[in-house]
């Protein structure tokens, strides 16, 4: 009920707007550890677009793996991927987490009509509300991609992080 009421007096953000990415674009990143006297590369990230099926559109993942000096004493090998609809709203959401011993598989689905994001991880499934328009993290880099942000501009974008309803306040300076 809670969902459903939100979902009528949630203000909905812009529309997305045209497309600044395409199927096959990739960015790769460092990751470094620079606390004290330490300036090391501590990890390897990509976040990239693949094409997906017709029904989802878009598929973003992103994939980061600890450097070989950190992971004797933490490791840490990531795969996250989030299926998006032509408007950038996420389908479902799966991260594979490997820190060594522990293991994290969860996966989420994203009903917009019912107002619900599905979590299921290992082997229970909960079901909590959705935001109007809320979108995951993944989703939502590629939409701010879309606005026009221009000086002043100035709006509010609903976020589901599994499950956490969060507001990301965006402006320019």
């Amino acid at each position: 009920v809670e969902s459903r009421t939100r979902a009528l007096t949630d203000v909905p953000p812009p529309e997305p707007g045209p497309l600044t990415f395409s199927a096959g674009e990739s960015a790769r990143y460092q990751v470094r550890w620079t606390n004290g006297p330490i300036d090391l590369p501590a990890a390897d990230a990509s976040i990239s677009v693949a094409a997906g099926q017709s029904s989802e559109p878009f598929r973003f993942l992103v994939e980061a793996k600890t450097a070989p000096w950190v992971s004797r004493f933490y490791e840490a090998n990531v795969s996250l991927e989030t299926t998006a609809t032509t408007r950038l709203l996420p389908i479902a959401y799966h991260e594979v987490i490997d820190e060594g011993r522990r293991r994290i598989d969860r996966r989420v689905e994203f009903d917009f009509a019912g107002h619900e994001v599905r979590i299921a991880s290992g082997g229970a499934t909960i079901s909590l509300p959705l935001g109007l328009e809320a979108r995951d993290p993944l989703t939502a880099l590629f939409y701010i991609r879309t606005q026009p942000l221009s000086k002043g501009a100035r709006f509010a974008l609903p976020i589901t992080d599994i499950g956490r309803r969060l507001s990301l306040d965006i402006s320019v300076a």
